[in-house]
């Protein structure tokens, strides 16, 4: 990852390290959360067709703990009762 982030005083729900790192998602295509499936490929689908980043679990921000690596929002994203 690289070093363009910003720090979060949400401890890491795994390992209980905090400052936790954030960042807008990086993930190609993903514009707050949402990628524009007619975009990555315009013969199969609509202009309108947009599908969920599964980078940042559709929030457009990219969480993770810097000591144990976990992805904070996919994780979040399956374990409901660990969101904020």
């Amino acid at each position: 990852m690289s070093d363009d982030y910003d720090l979060d005083d949400t401890p890491c729900p795994k390992c209980g390290r905090s400052p936790t790192h954030y960042r807008t998602c990086q993930e190609l295509g993903c514009n707050d959360g949402r990628i524009n499936q007619y975009e990555e490929d315009p013969l199969w689908y609509d202009p309108d067709d947009e599908d969920m980043c599964m980078e940042c679990a559709g929030t457009g921000v990219e969480v993770w703990c810097p000591g144990c690596g976990l992805n904070i929002q996919k994780y979040r994203a399956t374990h409901p009762k660990a969101a904020k």
